[in-house]
């Protein structure tokens, strides 16, 4: 199996997986067992709920019945090893595999509605890409503390009260939305909570307490009540003073921290106090930080922060290999964009050159011909200047208005990759033409499309 992060693949017994698993699932505060008529009965009022609403007027019929599942499955929960954290003892990611459960479009639908929301909130970064884009050099002073927190087991630490709590004060005072709609929102959030079920090694088990990790509408639950925890008691505090800098990816959190290392001390005390549920881990340093997938340093000469590209110390080459029966244009596209990946974040040209070699190295070893390698590094080498300039102080918006690199999303027809992809291929270029006959589509649709293939 892949393991949480870093690639590669780990190797286990597979009664020592499901011992793991087993043990997980029979942590009373977490899981509980459940009979199958349990689960009928849920499911039986859950349909219950959804007529009513139709009924009412609450939904509408095209409402319900994307909402309604005539033929729900229950979800199967799999385990991904977190070998980065240590393998003594070995710890799981539990993730819940929803496709298809009655819950899913409920999910789904409040995810849906709630997600411009959550994309407003700046503190909140999107990637890493995103987050070294809000690094200003108006930050920079020589005695800044760089700090990382990680949350321990958010997704299932977050209490149902609670966190249904939370979730309705924010769309209450913060998201614009109406009373109706806030309250339907709620109502549903609660339902997808309440009615976690999981399917395991021949037993059907309940999630008592957090959100489960794999479902549509888990990063938007944890960001809401996140969002909430840090307006009451870190942003609204005399805390707040310190901090020069603050970003939030889920349950990591970075912090530039204006005090001295122990009144860091004293919050770090504090944030593990303001709850009974939440947990935090930090990392704390005068020089630099590892966030994400960026190392973030002090240039002390130039006073001003620098970036690199990070990679944790279970990190292995998991590239696609170039004898795999994928399109040469999608090999060319993960080299090429490897290496701009590299000239945006990596700031100092020395740390570039360094990662443009490196990645080299690792090309070569999943078989890729050295002079497409070459070729496409001196490409990006050569418009570093232009095109991809770092994204720490000279940094712009990649997507310019002339680049040609930037990509045409109106000629891709995206499908899951079959044995029958080319029977598919061939009848959508034989009717392609159809698109063009359409009012709204005719001058943006290309003469032929271009296909993306999903893993299966």
């Amino acid at each position: 199996m892949k393991p949480d992060k870093g690639g590669g693949v780990v190797l286990m017994y597979n009664s020592d997986y499901d011992s793991h698993l087993h043990d997980m699932l029979h942590d009373s505060d977490q899981y509980e067992i459940v009979s199958k008529s349990e689960v009928n009965i849920a499911f039986s009022k859950i349909n219950f709920m959804l007529t009513d609403h139709l009924l009412q007027g609450v939904i509408n019929e095209r409402l319900f019945n994307y909402l309604h599942v005539n033929k729900p499955k229950i979800p199967i929960i799999f385990g991904i090893p977190n070998i980065h954290k240590g393998l003594d003892p070995l710890r799981f990611r539990p993730i819940v595999s929803g496709a298809g459960s009655i819950t899913e479009p409920l999910g789904k639908f409040v995810d849906h509605i709630t997600k411009q929301f959550c994309s407003s909130l700046k503190h909140v970064c999107k990637d890493s890409w995103d987050f070294l884009k809000g690094i200003e050099c108006s930050f920079f002073q020589p005695g800044l503390l760089m700090v990382t927190i990680d949350i321990v087991d958010l997704f299932p630490s977050i209490p149902h009260s609670v966190g249904l709590e939370w979730f309705n004060e924010v769309l209450s005072l913060e998201a614009g939305l109406s009373n109706k709609v806030t309250g339907l929102l709620v109502e549903f959030m609660e339902i997808v909570l309440e009615n976690n079920f999981i399917y395991f090694n021949g037993e059907l088990y309940k999630q008592r307490s957090g959100v489960a990790m794999g479902a549509s509408f888990a990063t938007l639950y944890a960001n809401v009540v996140l969002h909430r925890w840090e307006q009451r008691l870190i942003f609204s505090t005399t805390w707040a003073q310190y901090l020069t800098h603050y970003k939030r990816y889920l349950d990591d959190i970075c912090i530039l921290w204006n005090g001295t290392q122990n009144q860091f001390l004293d919050f770090f005390h504090y944030l593990n106090s303001t709850t009974h549920f939440l947990a935090f881990t930090y990392n704390v340093s005068d020089n630099e930080l590892h966030y994400l997938d960026v190392t973030l340093f002090k240039d002390l000469n130039n006073h001003t922060f620098q970036s690199k590209l990070y990679r944790k110390s279970t990190y292995s080459n998991s590239y696609l290999h170039f004898q795999s029966g994928h399109p040469f244009y999608q090999k060319k596209g993960i080299v090429k964009g490897q290496f701009i990946r590299a000239s945006r974040m990596c700031s100092t040209p020395v740390d570039f050159l360094k990662e443009i070699n490196f990645l080299k190295s690792l090309f070569l070893e999943r078989g890729y011909p050295p002079s497409l390698i070459s070729t496409l590094a001196q490409d990006v080498i050569d418009n570093r200047a232009i095109k991809y300039l770092p994204l720490i102080g000279k940094g712009t918006s990649f997507n310019t208005g002339n680049n040609k690199d930037a990509p045409d999303l109106y000629g891709n027809f995206i499908y899951t990759y079959s044995f029958s992809s080319a029977d598919i291929e061939e009848s959508v270029n034989r009717h392609w033409s159809v698109l063009t006959l359409h009012d709204e589509l005719k001058d943006i649709v290309p003469t032929h499309p271009r296909f993306v293939r999903k893993r299966c």
